[in-house]
């Protein structure tokens, strides 16, 4: 069996132990595909057919608002998943844009194999709606931290709060996130770093 499958059933595990056939229909409902960095895995316009654990690489969730701008809303690192999930399960057309930013590689389950998994293992209803809720929990915790900050505050949350996303995501995404333009946050980060340096002085 191999490590990439090893390490999404562990995942899986975390919500509900499977038995040894249930991890055989999982493995064979599953594979590994790589994304190149900017290449998108989901367009709007287009109804969601597949659900993606990030095994390497970050990804984010976009929106193009009435001006034409793209919004970032989230980001999506290792042990995420990337999907659209009412689409998915709805089979309605997507309003938002999943990206690549980095180079990435993922586990697999398109929408049938999905299907085939609910009629196989009887406790895949359960592990997907507690995996939805872990998801959407940690959504929210990210984003309502950040919720009427001044836009410095909110830049110092962001980078104590996701480290790993601040060293591997360009700036323009990190901007668009936090609501604030890239210029501002350049202006930002030049301010932390100078204070960075002050506090290191001896």
């Amino acid at each position: 069996m191999d490590s990439d499958f090893i390490r999404f059933q562990k995942f899986i595990e975390r919500f509900q132990i499977l038995n040894s056939d249930d991890k055989e229909f999982l493995k064979s409902s599953t594979k590994t595909i790589t994304l190149s960095k900017r290449t998108h895995y989901l367009e709007s316009g287009r109804v969601c057919n597949y659900v993606g654990f990030i095994l390497d690489g970050i990804m984010r969730t976009y929106s193009i608002d009435n001006n034409g701008d793209e919004i970032t809303m989230y980001f999506i690192k290792e042990n995420q998943f990337a999907v659209d999930i009412e689409s998915f399960n709805s089979r309605k057309i997507s309003d938002i844009n999943i990206q690549a930013i980095t180079d990435c590689k993922l586990i697999q389950i398109d929408f049938n194999d999905f299907e085939y998994l609910k009629n196989n293992i009887s406790s895949w209803g359960q592990i997907t709606l507690e995996i939805t809720n872990y998801a959407l929990l940690e959504k929210l915790r990210n984003r309502s931290s950040l919720v009427a900050e001044d836009a410095p505050t909110r830049y110092e949350k962001f980078i104590q709060e996701q480290p790993e996303i601040v060293q591997r995501v360009p700036l323009i995404y990190i901007a668009s996130y936090l609501g604030i333009t890239p210029q501002s946050l350049s202006r930002i980060r030049k301010s932390f770093l100078k204070k960075s340096v002050i506090n290191k002085a001896p």
